[in-house]
């Protein structure tokens, strides 16, 4: 449709001002559905799909069924975004803008925990979570697990 293909060349053209990402395929929307696949460099596309969820959007991550387009583009997998009938101009800026966060945010070593609240830190042992700081009571020891965000000690089981 011609509101599909609108917002294609507005996700295309948002997407090529943000700088380490990648476009897989054509970079018009003249013969392409309104699915872009990008790939940002010096970041997973499934760190990529985590950072956009926790800003709202809907994306795919992956190889999407198509490995042999990847590696002759030199990708292991990329983030998908589809436009359609319901998506609006303020949803593709949206992902525009996002994606232009996700290196700045997501490209250091390492990463902000507050991000990736399931995993263990790499420099100590202690499990991280997302909760909020324990507060001591009588008889209650806390434990070693630690805030993702203030990095202090939890109430976390």
């Amino acid at each position: 449709t011609a509101h599909e293909h609108a917002l294609t060349e507005r996700l295309l053209a948002g997407v090529a001002e943000v700088a380490g990402v990648r476009v897989l395929g054509p970079t018009t929307a003249v013969e392409r559905s309104g699915a872009v696949s990008v790939v940002v460099e010096g970041v997973h596309p499934h760190d990529v799909g985590q950072y956009l969820d926790h800003q709202g959007i809907a994306v795919r991550v992956g190889h999407h069924c198509a490995q042999p387009v990847h590696r002759r583009f030199g990708a292991t997998a990329s983030t998908r975004a589809s436009v359609y009938l319901y998506t609006t101009a303020e949803e593709v800026d949206r992902f525009s803008a996002s994606l232009a966060e996700v290196r700045a945010v997501l490209d250091r070593d390492p990463p902000p925990m507050a991000y990736y609240p399931w995993i263990t830190t790499r420099r100590s042992t202690a499990t991280v979570c997302a909760r909020p700081p324990a507060r001591r009571s009588a008889g209650r020891a806390l434990s070693t697990t630690r805030c993702a965000v203030t990095r202090s000690p939890c109430g976390c089981p």
